[in-house]
Order: C-alpha cells, then structure tokens, then sequence
C-alpha cells in the first residue's frame, strides 16, 4: 500500500495557504469597504488574483502528487517535489501581496506607494470609486 504522508502533509500545508489567502481577500475587501466584485481596486484584484492563481495550481500538482503516491515513487523524491512546489506557491503568494494594512491617514498613501506597496487598507483609505 501506498504511503500518503507526504501527500497528507502537501494537502495540510496548501490547505492553510489557500485559507490564509482567502482570508486576505475577505480583509481587502473589508478594509476598502468592496463588498462585491474588484471595485477596480489593485489591491483587492492582486488578492484575488494570488488566491486564484494558488487553486489553479495546488489542485492540479495534487494530482500528479497523488498518482506518483500510487506509482510507489520514493518518499525522498515525493518530499522534494511537494517540498519544493509548496515554497514557490508560499513565495509566489507573498510577492503578490505587498500591502500596506491600518493606515491611518490618507496623507500616508503617498509614502507608502513610494516605498513600493502594492495597496493600502485601513481608515485613512477611500473607496476607489469613491470621490
């Protein structure tokens, strides 16, 4: 029989940073006040977009994890393919999203853009489609 810890533990960890990526979706969208759709925010379509680019891909590398799991491949080979996908995906998500979260004043925002975060939440942030 086939042993599933590697894959168990490839499916726990992407588990919690698909999670933790929907989450940072729910908290843009709370900080910015968007309750539906992008509001033509870059910060909230990049959250969307990490988040969705992380489903793309996690389901499908499950896949071939699971059939090398079946085909009996090496647990050191198994660990160094989920091991290494796993990084990129955490990697790939942080460089997504840079953002600046709680500030305060809106004369912040261009300080903070020029130190290059990609977005802003927080009191001092107005609406995108806001005058």
């Amino acid at each position: 029989m086939p042993d599933f810890h590697v894959f168990t533990l490839f499916v726990a960890f992407n588990t919690v940073l698909m999670t933790l990526l929907a989450l940072n979706v729910s908290r843009v969208r709370i900080g910015q006040r968007i309750p539906n759709g992008d509001g033509n925010s870059v910060p909230l379509k990049k959250a969307i977009r990490a988040h969705a680019n992380g489903v793309e891909q996690v389901i499908l590398f499950a896949l071939v994890l699971l059939a090398l799991t079946y085909q009996a491949k090496s647990p050191e080979l198994l660990m160094a393919l989920a091991g290494a996908f796993s990084v990129a995906r955490l990697a790939h998500a942080l460089g997504m999203l840079v953002i600046a979260a709680g500030v305060e004043q809106a004369q912040d925002l261009p300080l903070l853009e020029q130190l290059g975060f990609d977005g802003m939440t927080g009191p001092g942030v107005k609406r995108t489609d806001q005058a």
